[in-house]
């Protein structure tokens, strides 16, 4: 099996952020809740407690190691937020999926920000998390 090190990189199928996610043990189905794409903020630098990001990957082998990052959307600083995690994967068809929660983010001003997830240290995919104010 391939490691990070010569691993493929997989194609990358969903990336959500959400409040929460809860598998059926039964079926293995995901639930998510409470999708998001932007985040009110009444003052700031504003702190969000909790976010759940789902992602789901094919064309993945072997163990991945996986980083989920948020940062500006100029990238002129460092992330606000950085997780890392490893997906094993032992079957390149499948649907692998991965729910990560990220905590305590503290967003600095209002603005675009974005969350990257980043496969054996290369970039695979990003989504936009708009940050709004409270006079917006």
């Amino acid at each position: 099996m391939p490691t990070h090190h010569d691993a493929v990189l997989p194609i990358a199928l969903t990336l959500v952020v959400c409040d929460g996610a809860h598998r059926d043990p039964a079926t293995g189905k995901w639930t998510l809740l409470g999708l998001f794409n932007s985040i009110r903020a009444p003052e700031f630098p504003v702190t969000h407690a909790h976010m759940v990001v789902y992602l789901a990957l094919t064309e993945a082998a072997g163990k991945l190691t996986l980083r989920f990052q948020i940062v500006d959307s100029e990238e002129s600083e460092d992330p606000i937020a950085t997780v890392d995690a490893e997906l094993q994967v032992d079957n390149p068809r499948v649907v692998a999926d991965l729910v990560i929660p990220i905590r305590e983010v503290t967003f600095p001003a209002a603005g675009e920000y974005r969350l990257q997830v980043f496969a054996a240290r290369q970039f695979l995919l990003e989504r936009r998390i708009l940050v709004i104010g409270p006079s917006e």
